[in-house]
C-alpha cells in the first residue's frame, strides 16, 4: 500500500509502545511522515517533589519509546 497522504501525527497519551498501537500503525501505513509526541503538563508536573518516581517511571518510558521509535525509523 502506497502513503496516500503526505504527513500524520500520532499523539501519544497513556499507551508508550509502538506494539499493538492502533493510530501508530494506521498513520505508518497511510502518511510517507509520521510525527510523534507526548504532552508533559507542567500544571500536573510542577507540583509534584523533584524526585518523583512517578515522573521517573514516564520519563524512562518515554526514553525506551524514542529507542523504539529510532528503531521503527531505521527500519
Amino acid at each position: 500500500m502506497h502513503p496516500s497522504i503526505d504527513a500524520a501525527l500520532v499523539w501519544f497519551r497513556r499507551d508508550l509502545r509502538t506494539e499493538d498501537h492502533a493510530a501508530l500503525h494506521h498513520a505508518l501505513r497511510a502518511a510517507r511522515h509520521v510525527w510523534c509526541v507526548f504532552i508533559l503538563d507542567r500544571e500536573i508536573l510542577d507540583p509534584l517533589p523533584r524526585a518523583d518516581r512517578r515522573v521517573e517511571f514516564i520519563l524512562d518510558s518515554l526514553a525506551d519509546l524514542h529507542a523504539q521509535l529510532a528503531a521503527l525509523g531505521a527500519s
